[in-house]
């Protein structure tokens, strides 16, 4: 029997859902495709309703009075609500090639917790034109739960991405499910700890088969708003990690990231309350 979920959580995606729901239809290992609207108001919940009539896979969630909630409440509620074993994610604004499921299911799962690949962000906007196409992943196999966490802490540029992940539904119960308090950063927060209890296989995709899109809508390119919620993330792990018995070198990583966005932080409240100053002069004038 078929126990592979995807996880899906909609904010006001319409113009990129067709293409998400979509992909995930072509995939036939999944059992259960779960589409969370977080307090959509672009027409995403008519999108989504669509599809439960085409292929009875196809399930909505909504939050209690439709209110918006974010992404950790909103992937969590759709992790508690499967049956199934197996848990993968996708954001509404991303896609998957045909045949995502078909490495890890022939990966020896049975002897592992989850999977992770490689991601390939292709840059959609007018904004990117002249970017190139990348590939993200942690290409490399270690021997150790805790060797896995170690690396990935100290080593930023390699990571694991979200929506690469497949991970048993009994793994993410475990560590405590997605942070809702982090505004950002909650993927990474969820995979360092599972890195560190759980078995993880990088799986190698000549093609990649996971799609991430890049545009001008991607909550990222924010810098004050990034900055901010960095802080807050560093500032988590900079408790976390006494009690983890991590690397020096994953130790110095979490120390030095937590300095720099503490300072980053800081210049940017002196900014904006020198802008303040300057409009309060303005209306004074």
């Amino acid at each position: 029997m078929n126990s592979i979920a995807v996880i899906i959580p909609v904010f006001n995606k319409a113009i990129y859902l067709d293409r998400c729901i979509q992909s995930m239809i072509l995939q036939p290992e999944l059992a259960d495709i779960c589409i969370i609207d977080d307090g959509s108001t672009d027409g995403s919940i008519d999108i989504i309703k669509s599809y439960l009539s085409q292929d009875i896979r196809v399930r909505l969630l909504q939050h209690d009075n439709q209110e918006n909630r974010g992404r950790s409440a909103s992937r969590n509620l759709g992790i508690k609500s499967t049956s199934c074993e197996w848990i993968s994610f996708c954001d509404a604004d991303d896609y998957y090639e045909e045949g995502r499921y078909k490495a890890f299911c022939a990966s020896g799962k049975d002897l592992i917790d989850g999977t992770h690949e490689v991601v390939m962000s292709k840059y959609t906007d007018d904004k990117f034109l002249k970017a190139v196409d990348l590939k993200t992943a942690a290409p490399i196999n270690l021997e150790t739960p805790k060797d896995l966490q170690n690396y990935l802490i100290a080593h930023r540029e390699e990571r694991i991405s979200i929506i690469s992940l497949i991970i048993k539904k009994s793994r993410i119960k475990e560590i405590g499910y997605f942070d809702e308090s982090l505004e950002s950063g909650e993927d990474t927060d969820l995979i360092w700890r599972l890195a560190g209890t759980s078995k993880l296989k990088y799986i190698n995709q000549n093609h990649p088969k996971v799609i991430r899109r890049v545009h001008h809508e991607n909550s990222y390119q924010d810098k004050e708003t990034l900055n901010r919620s960095r802080f807050i993330f560093y500032k988590k792990w900079k408790v976390l990690k006494d009690g983890l018995n991590l690397s020096k070198e994953a130790q110095e990583r979490i120390n030095s990231s937590y300095n720099f966005y503490a300072e980053e932080t800081n210049q940017s409240k002196i900014l904006k309350a020198k802008r303040m100053v300057r409009n309060l002069k303005k209306r004074l004038l």
